[in-house]
């Protein structure tokens, strides 16, 4: 292979990267093409560090992308892709020492991925290199318009209320999952615009929360927890009061009590992800 240099990407502008990933990420499991919009905004979203992270240069060419996201001392892969005239020639590997080293220097103590279950060539890469498998993550989807279900309707007695984002994360405390896939933790939800967060309340008591951007054609769910009543009363408010929105959550453990709830209500698995760590 010819000789690679790492440079990190505030090198480059944001239609560069743009470019960079989608051309690491032809020909994956999915179709994915994204623009300068979506990369300024996942590097914002998600802390994605602009000096740890890189582009894999051959020359003046670009033949990989590696993304790194940083918070007080926790790392996570945001995207790692080889340009297909790269390939099979050990540059991911390469790439993902790089950002390993990186997380190395910042002083992190782990390293977070996630992997598309079918996707077994970076799978086995990625278990090559140390990393262990910790979870199954959903992807689950609801489409545009599920007939009407008798065990959507919303449980008596519950009060939906929508809340600053803050105010829910206050009110729920140390009630929500201390492990916390990265796209779902707080830093990335209060990057997310239009999100609102949501208390399902009963006698006064706090019984489920939620954070969601809703409108009549979709809602986005970026966060759910509590007893299954209260989730139920939440998924049940929402499509109740919007009977032809989609919906679609990102990284829903697969043992987690609320996938039977939404299951109820129309939603269907689309994809699974194993949830990997390096410890360093």
């Amino acid at each position: 292979m010819t000789s690679i240099t790492m440079q990190p990407i505030n090198l480059f502008s944001d239609e560069q990267l743009a470019d960079a990933f989608n051309a690491g990420y032809q020909g994956y499991v999915m179709p994915v093409h994204v623009d300068a919009a979506f990369i300024r905004n996942h590097i914002h979203q998600h802390d994605i560090n602009v000096n740890a992270s890189c582009l894999a240069m051959s020359g003046e060419t670009v033949a990989g992308i590696g993304l790194l996201g940083l918070r007080e001392g926790r790392t996570w892969v945001g995207g790692i892709g080889v340009d297909t005239a790269f390939r099979r020639q050990g540059l991911g590997k390469q790439i993902m020492g790089h950002l390993i080293d990186e997380a190395r220097v910042h002083g992190a103590a782990q390293v977070w991925l996630e992997v598309i279950e079918t996707n077994t060539p970076a799978h086995n890469l990625y278990l090559s290199l140390g990393f262990r498998d910790v979870r199954q993550l959903l992807v689950i989807e609801r489409a545009v318009h599920v007939p009407d279900r008798p065990d959507l309707a919303k449980p008596d007695g519950f009060k939906v209320t929508m809340i600053g984002l803050d105010e829910a994360l206050n009110a729920i405390g140390s009630k929500r999952a201390e492990l916390t896939p990265w796209q779902r933790q707080a830093e990335s939800l209060h990057r997310t615009p239009d999100i609102w967060g949501w208390l399902v309340t009963k006698d006064g008591n706090h019984l489920a929360w939620g954070a969601a951007a809703v409108s009549p054609e979709a809602v986005r769910w970026f966060d759910i927890g509590g007893t299954a009543d209260g989730m139920q009363a939440l998924v049940a408010h929402f499509h109740t009061r919007h009977p032809y929105a989609s919906g679609r959550l990102i990284n829903l453990v697969s043992d987690d009590p609320a996938w039977p709830i939404f299951e109820s209500a129309g939603y269907n698995l689309w994809l699974t992800q194993h949830e990997m760590v390096f410890d360093i």
